[in-house]
């Protein structure tokens, strides 16, 4: 006879455990670091806005630049040394300066014109390239004033000499040259700018 003996194994499951999370409230330093966070993205967020509308801005003022501003300023600089240059040859013709206010005036004139229209475009954008260039380009046109200005005056002054058509011929000869100059020193800020505001 066999006995077989058998064995009865109870489970134990796992008693429950109570786990116990300790909150922590929200620290000062918490409130910095979420504020740092929020702040460094509305950062980026602008750096990025803000360099997509530098950029755009940027095309805008290359077409204002090569196709309005500069063909313009250059046509009204062309008239204007055309002008004095006519203004200086009808002086030589009449071989003397009937009235020095007079011609002194029409030469302030055309200077205030050509500054006039100058000035319109520097109020475009003041924020671009452009105003900083027209703003050059009137003040070249200024000094220039001044210089023809001055030439008028040696002229008068001159006038009373023992040759003074020789000093009147001189004088709007240097005028004339003085008035190329002008143009040529303008040509070259013009683009000048225009190459620094591409780069």
């Amino acid at each position: 006879m066999v006995t077989i003996s058998t064995f009865t194994i109870a489970s134990t499951a796992p008693l429950p455990t109570k786990i116990y999370i300790e909150q922590q409230e929200f620290s000062l330093r918490d409130f910095f670091l979420v504020s740092t966070l929020i702040l460094n993205s509305f950062a980026l967020i602008l750096s990025l806005r803000n360099r997509r509308k530098d950029l755009r801005n940027s095309h805008i003022d290359d077409f204002w630049l090569r196709k309005i501003i500069v063909p313009e300023a250059l046509k009204e600089i062309d008239d204007y040394c055309i002008k004095c240059k006519k203004l200086w040859r009808k002086v030589k013709a009449a071989g003397c300066i009937k009235d020095y206010s007079s011609t002194a005036d029409k030469l302030n004139d055309l200077t205030d014109t050509l500054i006039s229209k100058l000035s319109r475009y520097a109020d475009i954008e003041r924020k671009s390239s452009i105003g900083p260039m027209i703003n050059t380009v009137v003040g070249i046109a200024d000094e220039f004033s001044g210089i023809l200005i001055e030439i008028l005056h040696s002229i008068d002054r001159h006038s009373s000499e023992s040759s003074p058509h020789e000093a009147l011929t001189l004088h709007i000869d240097e005028a004339i040259i003085a008035t190329d100059r002008f143009q040529k020193h303008v040509i070259e800020t013009i683009a000048r700018h225009h190459r620094k505001a591409a780069s």
